[in-house]
């Protein structure tokens, strides 16, 4: 699916909570996202390769459509991504021990 890694565009997992392109979008209320954390460390310390790969690839001008992860290479997949969207509200909502991606450059 196409999403972002700290800024740079790639296809990975899907995000937990996904959007794209869209406009005048909310994550209300007084819920708990709990992403698990402990279970994602290992993945966490296997992903450095991946990244490396990312970086390099943007570095190199190779277009996202074919910066493709999460098969060999595996990127941890975020909780919330809104990419390329506007007016989006989160508020209220609690999450814990997850990766958000919220990223700038790419909201």
């Amino acid at each position: 699916m196409f999403t972002g890694w700290e800024g740079v565009e790639c296809h990975n997992y899907s995000p937990l909570i996904y959007a794209r392109d869209c406009q005048d979008i909310a994550v209300t209320g007084e819920g708990i996202f709990e992403g698990n954390g402990d279970a994602w460390w290992y993945w966490k310390k296997r992903q450095d390769e991946a990244v490396g790969a990312l970086y390099d690839a943007q570095r190199n001008d190779i277009p996202s459509s074919q910066r493709v992860f999460g098969i060999a290479e595996a990127l941890r997949p975020q909780f919330l991504q809104p990419i390329r969207c506007k007016n989006v509200l989160v508020e209220g909502a609690t999450f814990r021990n997850g990766y958000s991606g919220l990223c700038t450059g790419l909201l």
